[in-house]
This record gives C-alpha cells, structure tokens and sequence, in this order.
C-alpha cells in the first residue's frame, strides 16, 4: 500500500491549508493589535476637567486614539492601577497646563515618568501659567487664544505622532511572529506525501 499523494482535493491538503491560514491569520490579527494600540494619554488636573473632557471628546471624534480616567475606567475597576496601566502602555503623553495642574503631584509624576521613558510629550496651555522647567523646552499647543485654532494644530500634531508609532509597529522587526535580525523564526511545516513504487 502507498502513501496517499497529497493533492488539492485531498482531506490531508485541506487539514494542512486550514493549519497554515490559522497561523497567517494568527500573525496578521497580532500585527493589527501592534499597530491599533497607540494611544495619547491625558494628564489634567480635576480644576479643568470641563475643559479637557471637550478636548477628549473633540479628539476622539477626530479618530484620535486615546486614553482620559473619566471616560475609560470602567467601574468597579481600580482607579490607580488603570492608571497606571494605561501611563505605562501610551506611547503619548498630553498634558494640559494651567495653574491647577502645575501644582498637582500627579500631574508632574506623570509628566516626569513620560519624559524618563522616552515618551512623547505634547504640552497643551489650557490657562496662562508658569510652564514646568522640565517640559519648557517642549514645543506647546496655545488654547489660550481660540479654541478651535488651537485644537486643528493639536489634531495636526497627534496625527503625525500617532502616524509615526503606527509605521514604528508595523516595521518587520517590530510585528509579531517576524523574526529579529540573525535569529531564526519557526513556520509550520508542510508534510509531504510520497508515492513508492511497489
């Protein structure tokens, strides 16, 4: 009796396509998730909480993705460690600048662990206030003047930014599944079926 020669109508030849698009499908869903995660991170103090809730509200109609605790802690959730979570995961920090958040210990914690991580930052001046040491160097986005000039420059800045991570993720040696350079990467192997003469 021979082996079965594995054709494109065979039962073997279906099981293993089925196999090898189940591990395509599994490495294209990972690179989408690497490329839709990046997110702007809001950073406010509860004084301008009106304020930045339009801002996020405006943002996120604009196809910004990003993260604010009023709208994106669920309940139930813990408030501190969503925080977190989410500070660590954002490559974007937004920071609205005022006289309230210059003060606020969170605020400048949060600033000062984006800045030590490399993060982008981008400073938004909601009120006229004294700007931070730490981030004056960092070009800022005025909304002390108009409200609607200064969110189309903001827009214009977070999607250069936002289109920036995404091409960093989607590059072959950041996507899921590709292998780093020198380093060997593990695919399914196809079987073979051959026919011997008897």
């Amino acid at each position: 009796f021979a082996p079965e020669l594995m054709s494109p109508n065979s039962m073997r030849w279906s099981i293993e396509m089925r196999r090898v698009n189940r591990w395509r499908g599994n490495v294209v869903a990972r690179d989408r998730g690497a490329v839709g995660w990046p997110r702007v991170f809001f950073s406010y103090a509860r004084a301008d909480a009106e304020f930045v809730l339009k801002l996020a509200n405006d943002l996120r109609s604009a196809g910004i993705s990003l993260w604010i605790d009023q709208l994106d802690i669920t309940p139930g959730e813990r408030w501190d460690s969503a925080v977190e979570n989410a500070l660590k995961a954002s490559p974007c920090l937004l920071v609205v600048l005022s006289p309230a958040s210059i003060v606020s210990q969170n605020v400048m914690d949060e600033v000062a662990f984006a800045l030590e991580n490399n993060k982008t930052v981008v400073p938004v001046l909601h009120t006229r206030c004294a700007i931070p040491f730490r981030i004056q160097r960092l070009q800022y986005i005025d909304f002390t003047a108009t409200y609607n000039n200064g969110l189309t420059r903001l827009l214009s800045a977070l999607n250069v930014v936002q289109s920036s991570q995404a091409t960093q993720a989607s590059t072959p040696d950041a996507r899921a599944g590709e292998a780093a350079p020198g380093t060997a990467r593990s695919q399914p192997r196809m079987r073979r079926w051959l026919i011997y003469p008897l």
